[in-house]
């Protein structure tokens, strides 16, 4: 059952849950400056888990590819992080993430690889999965964007249907917030502007 766990305002990013014993995981980055890892670990339900801080001076993609252990099937791993912190220059008003296997390969979905099996947040207001749960579009709440120099904290967990080493990828996209369109009195005032300033012109 996929379900959306309401969070506090913590550090927490990409959760995982385990029906199997503790496995191997490590984490890695592309491009390898945008994140570390900051601690690893398991219990309180989590099959292994690691404690990672990001940070965005760009909206393209950042992948962060994890490796794990499955010692059975429908095992659950992923990712805590600690923060998204925005030094785009642009304000963020949601964020897309995409699960895709160690090829970079969408995910298949239920019940072939790997799916995003639930979520934690306390700052979107609104959230989309696709069909086979292997992307997810989150959208902060009205009049709330992440401002530059913000911190953005969501949390994720991925759920792997075959046991031994596996690998999977996340990509995530921040969202820019879109610029704002003139209204038509104010594009009407403009143009006369410049015909004001054409005809002035022409005249010297």
């Amino acid at each position: 059952m996929r379900r959306a766990i309401v969070g506090l305002a913590m550090a927490v990013v990409t959760l995982a849950w385990a029906s199997g014993q503790a496995g191997a995981i490590s984490v890695s980055f592309n491009p390898p400056a945008c994140g570390s890892v900051t601690g690893t670990g398991t219990g309180s339900g989590y099959a292994e888990w690691a404690t990672v801080n990001m940070q965005f001076t760009t909206l393209a993609p950042v992948e962060v590819s994890v490796t794990v252990d499955a010692t059975a099937p429908y095992d659950m791993f992923g990712i805590l992080s600690s923060s998204f912190l925005n030094n785009t220059g642009q304000a963020w008003t949601g964020f897309h993430l995409d699960l895709l296997d160690q090829s970079g390969q969408p995910a298949q979905g239920w019940p072939t690889d790997m799916d995003i099996i639930s979520y934690s947040y306390f700052y979107f207001g609104a959230e989309t999965f696709d069909s086979p749960y292997t992307t997810l579009d989150l959208s902060v709440g009205p009049g709330q964007p992440v401002p530059p120099g913000g911190n953005l904290q969501f949390g994720v967990g991925v759920e792997v249907f075959n046991p031994g080493l596996q690998t999977f990828i996340l990509r995530e996209t921040p969202i820019g917030e879109a610029a704002p369109v003139p209204e038509p009195i104010t594009l009407a005032g403009f143009a006369l502007g410049c015909m004001a300033a054409g005809m002035r012109i022409r005249r010297k």
